[in-house]
């Protein structure tokens, strides 16, 4: 509370403090207000040094209204005595004092300015300042016009401002009813009032306009100029105070009415106006010469000084006459340049007729014209329309800068003394005050000179440009380049007069230059002060002059009565860009610059210049000589040349060089400078001879670019010589090509109408520019540089003139990535090449020969192959069809591999179109290869065919092992199709592995199928599976075959492992026999073993390939399983069948020591058979005893079985049931009690039960060989197999019955 209460006090002491402060300020201000008068000199000091000029006043006097200080100042002058200077009678001003404090500048409330006499003229950069002023160049302390925007109230009332300028006029602003006011309301601005605008200068043209303002502006702050505003104006025009008759342009009067807008700096104007102007002079009219009224709106803009406004249907009267005129454009903007402010319109047309000229010729005054100009204007009388019409000027310098265009339509003039007669002209003309120009292109028209000719021109077009020039005596008319047509000739000239007061004086030049046309049908065109002898040489010799001086020119006064000496009309013709054409095969000399004499002797020029094509010839000399008969005999021209390559290569394509070098470089471009001499020879007899042309040139580090088969020579250097009677020739030209270096000569022959050029060639090539360049595919199989010679040949003149290139090269220093016999691996070995091609006019023939490895003929359209033959092998050279691309031959060495790799490789190099091309022209390769590598694998005399195929190819193999096709696919990750319809295989007599050395990455991805596959004249039947070569070895996945009765089908059993340190191959799967009988006879036994549904689990390897399968090289096992038939009695008449001693049981029962015929004589049946074995390098050793069971009987094999010296060591237990076997009883009393009465056989059946079951299993050893096998019974009651076999997995009887019974 208490701190409370104390800064209330404080609070209240501030309060106190600050009311006393301000009235001790306020009372301070008042003392000095008053004061300021005994401070009068001082203030004039400080104002001129503020100011930069003189300041002085009569009085000051201030006030105090509230806070605001009110200054007024009354005889205000500004700038020294004896200058121009700026004065007030009255200078009110208050400042908003409160607000002048807080922004520490003065703040403006309020100003009076009563009686401002002021000059403002633009300085020489174009700014307005006032007069008597110098400039200042530092900055003033206050910011006045930022002052004056701040002002809520502004009046200017009696004041005169003087606007110097070409055209001055000065600005009057009235007493308090006239007076310019700025008032501020809550919102916004107020301007209203009005001024006069009067221009009485003697020079100037004469109005006096009264000016009325409305305004409202946006803001009670801020720059009037750019602040958005609304207006109203009006413009009236004063009754005038002086006699408008002496302006010199005339007096005119403005009325208007124009409501005016801005938005962001951008306004629009929307009104009415009244024009009217009064010309002549010394007459004071009633009615005006010229009066225009229209509606007006348009837009401006305050940010840029600009604006444009738009008399959309203006109605114009000159007179009494109404013309017809269309739509008027005005626009202006205020250039940074000293002119000051720029000022532009448009017309959309303009009809000059009879009242319109009778109106400027009213007016001539006006415009400069003298009476005797006024005269000569009345007497062309102009009709004409003018379209389009555009002026612009700068109002500070309109005389000098006013320019009018338009287009002009149906121009006529009629002949005035000089003046020529024109009719039907069309064009564009431009014109000032005091000059003008008028472009015309016209159809069917006339020009009349006078008595210069007999008869008007009648030119079916004529364009070119007349200019005009206002002159102290009269004026001249000037012409530029005229082209005429007339009666299909094409001429070019010039026209100048001078069109002065005395007729005496009047002269003119007409220059005439012709190019391309009949010089005898321009006779009309050349005055008849012309030689006809100078005539005559134009007409045959002078084809042109390109520029203002050249040509036949004339020169002379114009008045009928001068005298001959004042008419030059002399054919001396000071020659510029002159065209003379020696001979039509060769190019015209144009550009020719000199001085060419004409006279009885002849025509000469010396130390001419020209040009042939851009090559520019200097020290030239012309010499024409006329015979005493007048007529010339001869033209001789000769001179030094120099000039860019490209024209020399020019001379080859358009002279007759061409000819002679057949056409070779008709698209040739070049680089680089040539020099020489040349001498042209034409005779001019009328004997139609020949000109005879002789030229030398030396080229040095040029550059040629042969376009037409992309190929740039560079640094080409050499000396060409050419002589009519020898022909084209150089010693040795040197260039760089294709990343080598070459030399070439060229010689000529000729013979009667025709001859041969002949291009000798050699040097080194690199064979990677050359495979950039041809964009052969096959070429970037090449790598290497190494030399060549060649020879092109091109004959000219007889019936069959067929260019011809001959090429060839020992190969040293490249080599070829392709297959045998073409490909090329020691870089510095000799393969010689020769190539021939021989050209026509619809394509080239290209005959080649690589060493005695490949060669062929081949049809060429452009770059495109269309068809022909190559033979690899030895070639002889043969008649071909063009149709298709075919390759034949014979090849010593094939691989598949290799030749699959480069396809392979050449598709990758191929862009795919020249891939499709090639693949569509191609119809065949069939070749012969004495040994062909199918991975590996060797064949021999093999038909090889490779065949174009849908994404690949299609190779066919033929010979008497194979027969068959491999497809190669274009993807390269896509395995190979390998489909042999026969494998035909037979052995050497050497045990060798076919595949020895291959590894997994010298085969390739392949799905396989053999339909048939021969061994030794044995079909093993069909064969189908996937060749995976991997990192390991190589897979055989998907292995499906039907061999000799035996199916294979298994996804991934036979692996090949070549990189091991002992390269094997091992197969695991199941091998099924669907008819042992059949299986056992394929393979050439002969067995009573029958049956089906067999099935052999097995797991084996042998060293080597899985071609290098062998019995002596097997390991592994079988594992036998299912099975359902039985044993019969192999047949005897078996033939070659071998028979199968451990199966064939018929032949085994026979050598047991007691009858079995009764058990096997029809077969004995059997519904499985199992067990396994081990193969071990050809023996079979049974580890599970093989088991035969049937429904009451049992086989059981065991022991071991020699397959290569087919020799037998096993156990057989035979196990069959008493009661089906009543023989085993008797043999069973024999051996062991001897001979039974009936009733003991049944006593003993009862009586010894378990001991005659244990007799039904019988042991037998088998030994001997597969076709003798020898059988020795062991015992009885024993089935005891070797220590090797299971008996307890064998011994268990078949039937289950039986076992059932006997229990």
């Amino acid at each position: 509370m208490l701190r409370s209460i104390r800064w209330f006090l404080w609070m209240r002491v501030a309060v106190i403090g600050g009311v006393i402060a301000a009235a001790v300020t306020l009372t301070l201000l008042r003392i000095l207000v008053g004061a300021l008068e005994f401070y009068h000199q001082e203030i004039e000091l400080r104002l001129s040094a503020e100011l930069g000029t003189e300041v002085r006043f009569e009085s000051l006097g201030a006030d105090l209204i509230y806070f605001d200080p009110i200054l007024r100042m009354q005889g205000l002058s500004l700038g020294p005595e004896a200058t121009d200077q700026l004065m007030v009678d009255r200078f009110s001003i208050r400042l908003n004092g409160f607000k002048s404090v807080i922004a520490k500048a003065p703040i403006l409330r309020e100003l009076e300015v009563i009686g401002l006499q002021a000059e403002v003229a633009p300085d020489q950069l174009g700014r307005w300042r006032f007069s008597g002023l110098p400039v200042s160049a530092r900055s003033p302390a206050v910011d006045y016009l930022k002052l004056l925007e701040q002002s809520g109230r502004l009046v200017v009332e009696s004041s005169k401002i003087l606007v110097q300028g070409p055209y001055p006029f000065a600005i009057e602003i009235a007493s308090e009813d006239q007076g310019l006011r700025l008032a501020t309301t809550e919102s916004d601005r107020v301007l209203s009032g009005g001024f006069r605008i009067v221009s009485d200068a003697a020079s100037a043209a004469g109005f006096q306009e009264i000016v009325t303002i409305v305004a409202r502006f946006e803001g009670i702050s801020g720059s009037l100029v750019r602040a958005d505003f609304e207006a109203f104006l009006t413009l009236e025009p004063a009754e005038a105070e002086a006699d408008v008759t002496k302006k010199p342009l005339g007096h005119h009067e403005l009325s208007a009415a124009l409501w005016v807008t801005t938005r962001d700096g951008r306004g629009k104007i929307v009104g009415s106006t009244d024009w009217a102007s009064y010309l002549t002079q010394g007459v004071r009219q009633v009615q005006p010469d010229v009066a225009l009224w229209s509606g007006i709106e348009g837009d401006f803009s305050q940010t840029e000084g600009s604006f444009s406004v738009l008399l959309p249907e203006p109605q114009l009267k000159v007179g009494d006459q109404s013309i017809e005129i269309g739509s008027i454009g005005l626009a202006g903007e205020q250039g940074a340049d000293p002119d000051g402010y720029s000022l532009a319109g448009d017309l959309d047309y303009f009809e000059v007729n009879a009242a319109a000229v009778k109106a400027l010729a009213t007016s001539a005054e006006v415009f400069g014209l003298v009476s005797g100009q006024r005269l000569l204007l009345e007497q062309v009388a102009p009709r004409l329309r003018l379209n389009d019409v555009q002026w612009q000027f700068k109002p500070m310098r309109a005389r000098e800068t006013l320019t009018v265009q338009a287009d002009v339509a149906n121009l006529a003039l009629s002949v005035a003394g000089a003046v020529p007669g024109l009719s039907g002209l069309s064009g564009f003309v431009q014109f000032g005050l005091g000059a003008g120009y008028f472009d015309f292109n016209a159809m069917q028209a006339q020009v009349q000179f006078g008595s210069l000719y007999d008869a008007p021109w009648s030119l079916e077009s004529i364009q070119g440009r007349l200019a005009y020039r206002q002159a102290e005596d009269g004026f001249a008319l000037t012409s530029g380049k005229l082209v005429v047509d007339a009666d299909g000739l094409s001429a070019e000239g010039k026209l100048h007069m001078n069109l002065t007061r005395d007729r005496r004086l009047r002269t003119w030049g007409l220059v005439l230059g012709a190019k391309d046309f009949d010089l005898k049908a321009s006779l009309p065109f050349m005055p008849n002060t012309v030689p006809e002898r100078a005539r005559e040489w134009l007409n045959e010799n002078l084809l042109a002059g390109h520029s203002s001086t050249t040509g036949l020119f004339v020169h002379g006064s114009l008045d009928r009565i001068s005298p001959k000496a004042e008419k030059q009309y002399g054919v001396q013709i000071a020659l510029e860009k002159g065209v003379i054409q020696y001979d039509p095969d060769w190019p015209v000399a144009a550009e020719t610059v000199g001085r060419i004499d004409v006279s009885n002797k002849g025509i000469f020029g010396e130390q001419l210049v020209t040009q042939l094509y851009a090559m520019a010839a200097s020290d030239v000399s012309l010499s024409m000589p006329f015979a005493e008969a007048g007529l010339p005999t001869e033209v001789l021209v000769q001179g030094q040349v120099q000039g860019p390559v490209s024209d020399l290569i020019r001379f080859f394509q358009e002279t007759p060089l061409q000819r002679q070098v057949k056409g070779v470089a008709d698209s040739w471009t070049g680089k680089g400078r040539a020099l020489g001499n040349a001498k042209v020879a034409v005779p001019l007899d009328g004997t139609n001879t020949a000109p005879d042309v002789s030229a030398g040139l030396w080229i040095d580090q040029a550059e040629i670019q042969l376009n037409d088969i992309g190929l740039n020579l560079t640094d080409l250097r050499g000396q060409f010589d050419y002589e009519t009677k020898t022909g084209l020739s150089a010693k040795q030209i040197q260039f760089d090509v294709l990343g080598g270096s070459s030399n070439a000569s060229i010689r000529s022959e000729l013979f009667g109408d025709g001859g041969v050029t002949v291009i000798a060639l050699e040097g080194d090539v690199d064979m990677a520019p050359v495979t950039d360049w041809l964009d052969v595919t096959l070429l970037g199989l090449a790598e290497g540089s190494t030399t060549y010679q060649g020879n092109l040949s091109l004959p000219y003149g007889g019936r069959e003139d067929q260019p011809v290139f001959e090429f060839s090269s020992e190969l040293r220093g490249m080599t070829i990535d392709m297959p045998p016999p073409i490909g090329k691996i020691v870089a510095d070995a000799s393969r010689p090449l020769q190539v021939t091609q021989s050209f026509e006019a619809n394509g080239s023939e290209l005959a080649f020969e690589l060493d005695q490895s490949a060669g062929g003929i081949l049809r060429l359209v452009g770059d495109e192959v269309q068809g022909g033959i190559i033979e690899i092998g030895r070639y002889e050279p043969k008649a071909a069809a063009f149709d298709a691309i075919r390759i034949t031959g014979a090849l010593p060495y094939a691989s598949l591999e290799e030749w699959d790799g480069f396809l392979l490789r050449l598709d990758a190099l191929s862009k795919g179109d020249v891939s499709e091309v090639f693949r569509a022209r191609l119809e065949s390769v069939e070749v012969q290869a004495a040994e062909f590598d199918l991975f590996g694998y060797a064949l021999e005399e093999v038909a090889l065919g490779l065949y174009p195929d849908t994404d690949g190819w299609r190779m066919t193999l033929l010979n008497s092992e194979v027969d068959g096709m491999v497809r190669l696919n274009d993807d390269p990750d896509a395995p190979l199709e390998i489909v042999l319809d026969n494998l035909n295989l037979t052995s050497d007599g050497e045990i060798t592995d076919p595949l020895a050395g291959l590894t997994s990455e010298d085969l390739l991805p392949a799905e396989v199928l053999i339909r048939s596959v021969v061994w030794e004249g044995e079909d093993f039947g069909s064969w189908q599976f996937r060749v995976q070569p991997d990192d390991e070895g190589v897979r055989f996945s998907n292995l499906v075959a039907q061999s000799k009765g035996m199916l294979i089908d298994v996804k991934d059993g036979l692996h090949w492992y070549p990189a091991s340190e002992a390269p094997y191959t091992k197969f695991e799967g199941l091998v099924r026999v669907e008819d042992m009988r059949a299986c056992l006879a394929a393979w050439g036994y002969a067995s009573g073993l029958e049956g089906a549904d067999f099935g052999f689990q097995t797991s084996i390897q042998w060293s080597g390939s899985p071609l290098h399968i062998d019995l002596d090289r097997i390991q592994g096992s079988v594992e036998l399983s299912g099975g359902q038939g039985r044993i019969v009695q192999a047949e005897a008449n078996s033939g070659a069948l071998k028979l199968l001693g451990i199966f064939d049981f018929a032949e085994i029962a026979q050598r047991f020591s007691f009858d079995l015929s009764r058990v096997l004589s029809e077969g004995h049946a059997f519904n499985s058979m199992t067990g396994s074995f081990v193969l071990e390098n050809g023996l079979v050793s049974i580890d599970s005893p093989i088991v035969i069971a049937g429904a009451g009987s049992q086989l059981t094999l065991a022991g071991e079985v020699n397959l290569l010296t087919e020799t037998l060591d096993n156990d057989l237990i035979v196990t069959l049931p008493l009661n089906k076997n009543l023989p085993w009883y008797a043999a069973y009393s024999a051996v062991a009690t001897g001979p039974l009465v009936g009733a003991g056989v049944f006593l003993a059946q009862k009586v010894f039960k378990k001991q005659i079951d244990e007799l039904t299993s019988l042991k037998y050893e088998v030994s001997g060989t597969f076709s003798e096998p020898n059988v020795q019974f062991l015992s009885m009651f024993d089935s005891s197999l070797r220590e090797s076999a299971d008996p307890a997995a064998v011994t268990e009887s078949p039937d289950s019955d039986v076992d059932a019974a006997r229990e």
